[in-house]
């Protein structure tokens, strides 16, 4: 899921809707504003992206305007049934047209990759692995 809260410093999120959307089979969100309860929520393994880190409850402070349509959070259009996907590096928007096309190549290159790690060990330099495979 995915919170558009305009960047505002107050939570949009905290524990209890983590684990009510946890035993709903969400997978995570990720929310242009503030969230609150992150040990509660490390602790569900419950993947949360947020602006912010907050104590101040979003109650009477903010309101859903709608539900399941395009979105823009700091230029990046999201429409639903976009792909998004986040990791401790950061998040990332697919469009759902293009989904399957970069599932492949992100396999291709996660497989390409894997196969760098006992050619580094043995002496391979970056610069060769990227002259020979267009990829480092």
């Amino acid at each position: 899921m995915v919170v558009d809260n305009a960047g505002q410093c107050v939570s949009t999120w905290g524990f209890l809707a983590s684990l009510s959307s946890k035993s709903k089979g969400l997978g995570g969100i990720v929310i242009d504003g503030g969230v609150r309860d992150i040990r509660e929520i490390s602790e569900l393994n419950f993947p949360v992206f947020a602006r912010h880190v907050v104590p101040l409850s979003g109650k009477r402070r903010i309101r859903i305007e709608s539900i399941n349509e395009t979105i823009s959070i700091q230029d990046v259009r999201i429409r639903p049934g976009d792909m998004v996907r986040g990791d401790d590096t950061g998040v990332v928007v697919v469009p759902a047209e293009r989904c399957k096309e970069v599932l492949l190549e992100a396999e291709r290159l996660e497989r390409l990759e894997r196969d760098y790690v006992p050619l580094i060990k043995a002496g391979v330099s970056l610069s060769d692995l990227a002259s020979k495979h267009g990829h480092v």
